[in-house]
Parts: C-alpha cells; structure tokens; sequence
C-alpha cells in the first residue's frame, strides 16, 4: 500500500478516534515534530466537515421533498393527522 494512503488512513483514524490509544499517543508526537502532518490533519478535517456540511444540506432537501409530499398529496392525509397530533 502506498505510503501516502497509510497516512491518510491514520489521519483519519485519528481524527474519528479509533487510533489506539498506543497509537494515537505515537501520532500526536509526530503531530508536533511534523509540520507537514499537522497541516494535512488540518486539511483533512476541513475536507470532512465540509463533506459532513454537504451531506446534511443534502438530506435537508430530501427531507424537503417528503415533507412537501406528505402535507400536499392527500393519500397522505392520515398519517398528515398522526404527525399533526405528535407535534400539537
């Protein structure tokens, strides 16, 4: 595997917490003597709270597209009025 893709793997595993704790304490002290590591954990995160932003503005307009079709369509009155009554 390429060396590139190893420390890509363990920045993640870093950045989500499943590194051992062996591992993770290894990684911080590179963390701090590597500066080209810490700005790729850097990157690294960015890229994935955009990816978290990206996929939740995603499922906003499915739960958009649900939401217009059960309070609009009336096959779905029904239910319509179970969820009314939940949220009153």
């Amino acid at each position: 595997m390429k060396a590139s893709l190893i420390e890509t793997r363990n920045i993640d595993a870093y950045l989500r917490g499943t590194m051992s704790p062996e591992d993770r304490e290894h990684f911080q002290v590179r963390l701090v003597s590597e500066a080209d590591l810490y700005e790729k954990v850097l990157v690294q995160q960015q890229v994935q709270d955009y990816l978290l932003l990206y996929a939740r503005k995603e499922l906003k307009k499915e739960l958009e597209v649900v939401q217009h079709k059960v309070f609009q369509q009336s096959r779905f009155e029904g239910f319509r009025r179970i969820i009314q009554q939940i949220f009153k």
